[in-house]
């Protein structure tokens, strides 16, 4: 019974996953502005990050509708120069990554060091299927774009997304910590009262 209800926020659309897919296209928005003259790779790595960490605490749908608002208002209004493959290719990473949302134990407070490798290895293996196959393959296939070109720049894409996980898994360690202690807390307060 207590599995079957941590794992229904995977696909809750409640209120917090509404302020998460809020705040997360704002930022990426914001990000995409600052970056305006940077490379392409660069803002849609920060993207496939944001994407990453809003799936991981929110669910594949919160990081779903954020790889597809943020693409789309790089495309419409900053005329950032990416191709709906991109959202395609984030909206399965986000799906990969929220799917196992439940098995790192972020949310429910027992982010631990096993899950952390559990996490590292996942999202190697998502990013490596986005970057080296899914995005050239379609880039390739579509708009005829050389494929090895496409695959060079994919290979730093993925070698920067994924060194990330020295930023994300000490996030995710605190968060984790954060919820434990936010619960003790409401437990005091319950006996207490």
């Amino acid at each position: 019974m207590e599995k079957i209800r941590s794992r229904s926020f995977k696909y809750k659309f409640g209120m917090p996953e509404v302020f998460a897919m809020i705040v997360g296209t704002i930022f990426l928005v914001a990000i995409g502005i600052l970056m305006r003259n940077a490379s392409l790779p660069y803002v849609l790595e920060t993207e496939a990050i944001v994407i990453v960490v809003v799936a991981t605490l929110f669910g594949p749908s919160a990081g779903g509708v954020i790889a597809v608002g943020a693409t789309l208002v790089y495309i419409a209004f900053l005329h950032v120069d990416t191709s709906f493959v991109h959202i395609l290719a984030y909206i399965l990473l986000s799906a990969g990554i929220g799917h196992y949302a439940n098995d790192f134990g972020v949310r429910d407070g027992t982010f631990n060091a096993v899950k952390a490798l559990d996490f590292c290895v996942i999202h190697l293996l998502l990013e490596g299927f986005v970057w080296m196959f899914f995005i050239p393959f379609f880039e390739f296939l579509l708009f005829r774009k050389n494929l090895f070109d496409a695959l060079e720049k994919s290979t730093y894409s993925l070698i920067f997304t994924t060194v990330t996980d020295v930023i994300l898994v000490p996030l995710f360690f605190a968060i984790s910590r954060m919820i434990v202690r936010r619960q003790k807390r409401s437990e005091k307060s319950s006996l207490l009262s």
